[in-house]
């Protein structure tokens, strides 16, 4: 199960406790006034980089969540059989970010939508996209979890569009959920992955 060396355990490739960057704590208790939030926006080397940066985010991470493997590996993942999505652990300053302000950050920095196929009955022929790279937000709190709904509401009218292709089209693929599942920490060496590396100059999708 393991980075190329079979006598490795779980344990073995999850051994920090500590942001590489910032230094906090991964794991809680956090700080009073701290609220949790989990993001679906492609691949997670990116989209953490981009949180960790956000004046009031106190720690993040990168995991696998909603899919049915205990202690999935980045190998089951990407094979697709686990059902787990990549995603984003932030852990933010609820007196210094607003969810507005977290909203914006989600929506503004990945592809939200995913491309449809239809026949020419109009029924979903193909869609394109994988679950692995799944737009998602899955919420801890309820207040979270109502004003993701919300804000997804008013910002949609107008975004759907059609593709070149005219029997493609493009419709908002972000799933929001409460209570969010179980996050599973991924393997170290995922953990803050753009450190040291090119900034990014890109937005993240969903769209693989």
């Amino acid at each position: 199960m393991a980075d190329g060396d079979f006598t490795c355990t779980y344990e073995d490739l999850h051994t920090l406790t500590h942001h590489k960057v910032n230094g906090n704590t991964l794991y809680s208790p956090y700080p009073e006034n701290h609220d949790v939030i989990y993001f679906g926006m492609g691949c997670f080397w990116c989209p953490e980089q981009l949180f960790w940066e956000t004046e009031g985010v106190f720690v993040t991470s990168v995991g696998y969540m909603g899919g049915h493997l205990t202690n999935p590996t980045y190998e089951d993942v990407c094979e697709g059989g686990s059902g787990h999505t990549e995603a984003v652990k932030v852990v933010y300053d609820a007196s210094k970010l607003s969810i507005d302000e977290v909203f914006q950050l989600f929506i503004a920095n990945h592809n939200p939508f995913l491309r449809v196929r239809r026949d020419e009955n109009g029924e979903a022929e193909e869609i394109v996209g994988k679950e692995q790279y799944k737009s998602a937000v899955w919420c801890s709190t309820e207040k979270q979890f109502v004003k993701f709904k919300y804000l997804l509401a008013e910002w949609m009218p107008g975004r759907t569009s059609k593709s070149e292709i005219e029997k493609d089209e493009f419709i908002l693929a972000t799933e929001c959920v409460y209570p969010a599942p179980v996050f599973y920490p991924a393997e170290d060496r995922h953990q803050q992955y753009m450190a040291g590396r090119k900034k990014r100059n890109k937005k993240a999708t969903c769209i693989k």
